[in-house]
Order: C-alpha cells, then structure tokens, then sequence
C-alpha cells in the first residue's frame, strides 16, 4: 500500500507510532519504507492482515498531518499579535497590551465631581466603570517644553470589556489619542492632512472650545490656536541699524530717540563685528507705532551723512565713506498685524472639510454636536479658508523653484507663503481656494520636488551600488544633472534629490550600467540544509575561503551572505569573462561535493531506520542519489538544482527562494504547495519569507483580517483596506473615514476614498455603478483627468499635445485580457473598481507603443532591470522622460 505526498516530517513521526505496534501479531511479518524521490510512504504485508493494517495506518497518518497542521507561532502585524498555523492560518488573535487602557486627548482639566459628569456626557461612562484614571503630559510634549494648556492628556483603564468597546465606540475623534491606544498611528503628516485642513479667522473673543462647540467634536481631529502667544511678544516690533560708527553704543542709540521725541525702546542690541570698522544695532519695541516713529527718527538723526572707514585695496588701505541705513524687519513676527484669533482645524474626512468650507456661515446638524447652552459668539463674523502645507527639502536644488510655485498657483487658483527652513528647506503653505484646489497644489509640489527612494532589498542592489560609489560614477552623474545623492547607515535606502528629469535620467545610466554589471555578478542561492555547512571554522567555509583567495587577484570576489544563505562570485569592471566562468566552476564543484555529502547522510539515516525494522531492504546506490538530485524541481519555477532547493515538512516536495514571491501573489486565503495543495508547514513559512518581510506582513494582514471577519463578536475591528496604513476600523460601520489614515475607506468591499459609496450599502455602490457607466469609459476619462491635473510644470517637459484611447482595450486584445486576468488573480470582481488601482507613468521609445498597448508589456524585451524584475514606472511624468533618454536624446 502506498501512501502519496509525504515529507520527511510525517515519515518521522508515523514510525515513531508504527514501532508502538511492533508487539502485534500482523506486525511481524509488516515492512515499511519512505521514498524521498517520489514522497511515498510504502507499506508492504500479508493480504489477510490488510484489513487490520490499513485502517490503523491511515489514522496515524490523520493524526501526524493533524498535529503538524497545528503547530503554530506568535508573529507581530501592526498593533496585533497574533498566532498563525501550517497554512499561515490566523487562530488566535492575543488581546493587546493594555487592552482596556483607553487614552484621551483635548479633555478639560477638572475637579473629580465634573470629570465624572464629562464623561458621563461624552462617552457614556459611568464612574464606577473605570477602574483607574490619570492625567498626564506625553513625553514628546515634555521634551519640546510644551505648555499642555491646550489639550490634557487622560488615560482611563476600564473594568470590564463591554464598557471599553462601548467608550471606543462612542468617544470622538477630537478626545481620541491614537497615539497611545493600540489602533494604529494617526500620521501627523502633511500629506494625510491635505483636503482636511481649514484656517479659521475669528473674533478675539472666541476660543478653541467655541470651535469645538460650533464644528462638533466628532468630526474634529485637531483644533489649535496659531496666535496664542503672550500678546505683548505677539506685538512686538524690530528695526535694523547697519553701517553704525563703533563710537555709537546703547545710550547713544537711546539718547537719538529721547531727543527726538521717540518711546524708549525694549531692548537694543549693538554688534561689533571682528575686524570691522562698522557696527549694527537691533532695535526692539513694544508695537508697530513706536518702531515706525524710532526709523524716521535714526533716518534724520544718523543716516543723512556719511563717515570714512578703512578698507584693503590692492595698492594698500585705502579710504570709503559709508552711511548708516535703516531698515525694518518685517519678517521678524508675521502674527504681530492679526487683529484677529486664527486657528489652525483638521477634520475627519474631505467631505466635511468641504462642506465646513462651502457654508462657513451655517451650521448643520451633521456637522454639530447637540448643545443647549447660550453662545453669545456671532459666527457671521468668522471666516473659512483651506490650507495644505508642503515641506521641500533642499529648495536650492531646483533654480526656477519660484516659477515652480508660481505656475501651480496660477493653475489651481491659490496663494502660497514660503517660509526659509534650515538646510535650504522652505515650509510652503497653500490657501486662499477650495481644500480640493490647496491639496491638489500641495500634491503638484511634493510630487515635483520628491526625492527618488531606492530600496536596497537584494544582495545584487546592495553590490551594484556599492561598485557605482567605489568607481565614482555615480558621484560624477549626480554632480552633472545637479543632483544630490543619500545613502542611510544601513546601506539599505539611497535618497536622490533633485529636479525630477535629471532623476529619470540619472536611472537611466544606473539601467544601462547594471547592463554591464550583470554579466559580471553571479549569485548560487543555497537550501538550509546546504548553507548549514557554511560558517565560522567550518570546512565548506574554508574551502570557499581558499577559492576567495586564489581568484582575488585575476578579479574575482567570491563571498558568502550569512543573512541571505547565497554565494556570490562577483568581477570588477575589467575581469575576464574567462576567469569569471572558471571560478564559477570551482565554486559549483565545492557546492556538488556538498549536495552528494547531505544526499548521502540523509539516504544512511534513512538505511538504518529501515535495518532496524527489516533486513531484507537493499541499500539505496548511487544512481538512486543521482535521482535525488535530479528530481529536486521546485514546484512554483519548475527548475532543477540540489543546492538550492528546499523541502517542505509535511508533503515532501521541493522550493526555491521563488517561494515567497509565488505565494505572495497567489492571493490565496491558505498557503499550500502548488504541486499536491497540501498546506505548508509554519516553520517552513518562517524560512520562505526570512528575507522578504514585507511581503510576509501583507500575507499576515490578510489572514488576520480574515479572522477578525469571522471572530466579529471577539473584535469587531479589521484592518483599514489603505495599504499603507496600519489602523483599525469598525467593521460594521461601513463607509467610514479611517482615522489613522485620514481615507474614507469600507472595510466589507475595500472601497477607498469613493464618494459614491457614502449613504450606500456596498451592493447598492456595485448597481450604481453599473447603473452610471462601464469601466473603460470611466478609465479613460479619469486617465484623461489624472494626465491634465498632474503634468509637470518643468519647461523642459512639452504640454500635452493630445491624449489618446488605447484601442486595443475596447477589441479585447491580449493587453486587456492580461489586465482582466490579473484584477481576477487579486481576488476582485469584474468590472474592476477605479478606486483600487492608480496612475503611474511608463517612458518608451515612440516604436514600442504599439506593442505594449497591444500586448502589454513584454519581459523578453527588459533591459536596464537595475532594482530587480518588473516593469518600472515613474511617480510623474518628469521621471519617466528622463529615464526614456539616452545620451541626451529622446528615444
């Protein structure tokens, strides 16, 4: 009887149970034996004992599948630990640290008495609910010696469960501080406040509590007064003397003013320059009115004549005359002319930014908490405007950066105000138009003067460029496009900054160096098993060591990754191919020697279970070794090698470092082998994704949010759908806005950011859009709308001339039944949804157009992969122009 799908785990384990029988009748005359080639478990005995044997054998197969199956492991996502199963099945998810801690935010400091009614008022609570409370200052606020004045900090630990979930449900998000609560980060970022953000001028007699009480507290996230400063500071007023005589001092400057008839001012300051034969001197005074006085005043008294002052010349000193100048410094305080409280509010979502905008004068009942106290505050006489700020990092790098400002306002119809940073920064605010126009202006920005971010993930990324900054030629290109290159200390992530096109063109001759390089970088990915042989004092690592040292000085480097359990065999730029392939040949033969050791011992072990049970086996010979080898295919890439293949636990078939990519992408709930669909044992999921952690925290995210949608009475929260957030959501709250991310999001249909799913339930959303058009209209038009709103300012870059419909989509040609094929894979429903994909930018030559709209994109015909397979796409148009051109022409 044979036994299909089985790994050397399960051999292990079901003889383990097998020699507990050896004692019965039937066993004495019962031999068994593990195929390793064919992952067979074979029994052989007398026919009449079959009916006995069979049954006991197949349920100690159930039982070791069953037990494998369930070996689990604790893995951290997020703010959730959880324990995943063979399969990466989530069964458990643990309850977080402090799990009925509750933090607050923006809560009045008050007596005991009225804290209980507050929160009794706000979220529900009774008093003896909680079990401990305490107000706080958080420590960023301690080391920025902030006055928390403001906004007081409560943490409240409740009792019991149902009365921590009914407060979290209920609380606003004005009192939450999901900073110290387990439901992911609020990112404080520019970029998630855009569209939410609004100025609001008032009275000086209104407060942050008034904007509270007007707006609501359940639609406020941050509310904070840009003018509350100590009024007199708020006032004050600078002037500059420069060209001062050294004789003039502090009572001298003091002394014009009183004859004069001026206010006396603050605080003078007078500097002596080393070496100088000038002085200056800063004036401060308590207004406006006093400085202007005190500059006509100097004007009469100090700067009508002129004094001599020494200078080196060429032929010796040489005398100048100079005059004091007065000037006024107007930047000092911008907030001194405000006549008015501004305060600075970020709102839930976009829409209600935008209704808060679009009717500043009314309030609504969705947008106000119920309140039924008398407010003698008149808001006719408050003002609304948009504000979406943008942080440019080495401003200097771009020399038309004004222009660059200048056309993005002309084109959304906003005001800007830049402010210098230190590093050649500028803090740039937009305003002065709708929170749609502001943070599509802030977008433009960020988006024209975003570094390029690259990931050094592979040992061949980290190699590359390590030679480009050895050799100096990536220094030379960055100098020549203007550019300015950082690498972090971890040699992980390279920052490129700099006008966009340079960028693009900058990828360009990394792609066509890489061309090159490539034939001189050679990796041999190694199995557990195999790389087990090699480390410090080990022979293998010796031996490899000897080959290291004979090939250095014909240029050959030849090392061994610990980490990532790889060989490499790298030349410099002048090696010989020659010498490169004999090398390779020295390295693989060391490698085979290991492979038949590993084959060998693994066949004696196997030998001598098998002695130990029967004599009448034959020992396995060395053309069974040689079908070992030869039969070690990997069963998502099909490609045979020994040396780097691993074998799963429980169905005994073979793997690559291919692994982690294939299951990744095969958007299935439960991770099994391709070959037999057995699931994969937990441990090996550990040692397939050891190298690619990100792409194993999208795997767990999945599973979790799995788990979490069946466990809904144990947590009633999940993942938010935006895949770069890490917050969680109600899942029975439908369309809702994240408030970690700021999106709108849906948690059933992963909807984000779609204005047609508020008020509708997700199947309504589906007949709405079936109802309103198809998706290849709704593509286009909003490719069509993507193109015009986001197209580079950069006068290098042409204007769009035409934009045209890709026909082969709507004939239904190899390109759109890829696309179809791929939306199916990802686990998503026909038509596809706009909402879930982007726009990015593609730059070819004008020839491969065609082709690629016909056929999509051909990997036979990729060149330049310099960060590994894959097609590559620009964030902007900018970037992809550079990259298509070569040697400073369009290709």
């Amino acid at each position: 009887m044979t036994f299909e799908n089985i790994g050397s785990e399960v051999n292990y384990y079901m003889r383990q149970k097998l020699n507990a029988y050896q004692s019965e009748s039937w066993a004495k005359w019962l031999v068994y034996q593990y195929d390793r080639v064919c992952c067979r478990f074979i029994l052989w005995g007398f026919e009449v004992d079959k009916s006995i044997i069979v049954p006991i054998v197949q349920r100690i197969q159930n039982e070791t599948l069953k037990k494998l199956s369930e070996t689990d492991e604790l893995f951290e996502c997020g703010p959730i630990k959880a324990n995943f199963q063979s399969g990466l099945i989530c069964t458990h998810v643990n309850k977080m640290t402090n799990a009925l801690k509750l933090d607050l935010q923006n809560v009045p400091k008050q007596t005991v008495d009225e804290l209980r009614n507050w929160l009794k008022k706000i979220l529900d609570i009774e008093w003896d609910e909680i079990k401990e409370h305490k107000f706080y200052t958080p420590k960023v606020e301690k080391d920025q010696k902030k006055s928390n004045s403001q906004s007081q900090y409560l943490y409240l630990v409740f009792k019991k469960e149902e009365a921590f979930r009914r407060a979290v449900n209920k609380v606003p998000p004005y009192y939450m501080n999901d900073q110290g609560n387990g439901f992911g980060i609020r990112g404080d970022n520019e970029k998630e406040s855009w569209g939410r953000e609004l100025i609001i001028q008032t009275p000086t007699n209104v407060s942050v509590e008034d904007i509270i009480n007007r707006y609501g507290a359940d639609v406020i996230t941050k509310c904070l007064q840009l003018n509350k400063e100590d009024e007199k500071a708020r006032v004050e007023s600078t002037l500059k003397l420069s060209n001062l005589p050294l004789t003039s001092d502090e009572n001298f400057l003091r002394e014009c003013l009183q004859n004069g008839g001026g206010s006396n001012p603050k605080r003078v300051y007078v500097g002596r320059p080393d070496n100088s034969e000038s002085g200056w001197a800063k004036v401060t005074f308590n207004n406006e009115e006093q400085r202007n006085k005190a500059a006509v005043i100097y004007d009469v008294a100090l700067c009508q004549n002129s004094f001599p002052i020494t200078i080196p010349g060429k032929k010796g000193p040489r005398q100048k005359f100079i005059q004091t100048t007065v000037s006024k410094d107007d930047d000092a305080n911008p907030t001194r002319n405000l006549p008015k409280n501004r305060f600075r509010i970020i709102v839930t979502s976009r829409e209600v930014a935008l209704h808060i905008f679009s009717s500043q004068t009314t309030t609504t009942e969705n947008l106000t908490m119920a309140t039924t106290i008398s407010n003698p505050i008149n808001p006719s006489e408050w003002t609304v405007d948009s504000s979406a700020t943008v942080t440019v990092l080495r401003a200097d790098l771009y020399p038309d950066f004004q222009r660059i400002v200048d056309s993005i306002c002309n084109k959304f119809g906003v005001k800007i105000t830049c402010k210098s940073i230190p590093n050649f920064g500028k803090r740039c605010i937009f305003n002065h138009g709708t929170p749609q126009k502001t943070s599509l202006a802030a977008s433009m920005l960020a988006q024209t003067c975003a570094p390029m971010n690259i990931k050094l993930t592979t040992d061949r990324q980290k190699q590359l460029f390590n030679e480009l900054e050895e050799v100096g030629v990536i220094q030379k290109w960055a100098s020549e496009l203007a550019l300015v290159i950082n690498k972090n200390k971890y040699n992980t992530n390279i920052e490129i900054r700099g006008p966009q096109i340079a960028q693009g063109q900058l990828m360009r001759q990394i792609a066509d160096y890489s061309d090159e390089f490539n034939q001189r970088f050679r990796e041999y990915q190694l199995s557990t098993i195999v790389a087990a042989f090699f480390g410090r004092q080990k022979a293998a690592s010796i031996k490899l060591q000897k080959i290291a040292s004979q090939w250095s000085s014909k240029k050959c480097l030849v090392s061994f990754i610990p980490k990532t359990s790889t060989i490499i065999n790298m030349g410099k730029p002048n090696v010989s191919l020659k010498d490169m392939n004999d090398c390779e040949k020295e390295i693989i033969q060391l490698l085979d020697e290991i492979t038949v050791k590993t084959e060998d011992e693994e066949s004696e072990e196997e030998e001598e279970d098998d002695d130990e049970e029967e004599e009448d086996v034959e020992e396995m010979d060395i053309t069974n070794i040689e079908a070992v080898r030869q039969h070690r295919r990997c069963v998502f890439c099909k490609q045979k090698s020994s040396m780097s293949t691993n074998i799963f636990r429980i169905c005994g078939h073979n793997y690559c470092r291919c692994a982690a990519q294939a299951l990744s992408t095969s958007f299935k709930l439960h991770l099994e082998c391709k070959e037999c669909k057995s699931k994969i044992h937990i441990r090996d999921i550990q040692i397939i994704f050891c190298n690619d952690e990100q792409l194993l925290m999208q795997l767990l995210k999945s599973s979790i949010q799995n788990f979490l949608k069946i466990n809904a009475k144990q947590d009633d929260r999940v993942f938010c759908p935006n895949d770069e957030c890490d917050g969680l959501i109600q899942f029975n709250c439908n369309y809702q806005a994240c408030l970690t991310c700021g999106r709108n999001v849906c948690p059933k249909c992963q909807v984000i950011d779609d204005e047609l799913h508020a008020g509708r339930t997700c199947v309504q959303l589906v007949e709405e859009k079936k109802r309103r058009q198809e998706f290849l209209p709704q593509l286009f038009e909003a490719a069509k709308r993507f193109v015009l709103e986001n197209w580079p300012t950069d006068p290098q870059m042409q204007p769009v001339g035409r934009i045209d419909e890709n026909p082969y989509l709507e004939k239904g040609y190899k390109s759109s039944r890829r696309f179809y094929k791929g939306v199916k894979m990802l686990g998503q429903s026909l038509p596809p949804d706009l909402a879930k994909g982007f726009f990015a930018y593609h730059g070819t030559g004008y020839k491969a157009l065609g082709p690629i709209c016909e056929n999509g994109f051909d990997p036979k015909r990729r060149s330049g992969q310099a960060y590994g397979r894959g097609e590559y796409f620009g964030v902007s148009a900018a970037v992809s122009h550079g990259y298509s051109q070569k040697d400073g022409a369009q290709q």
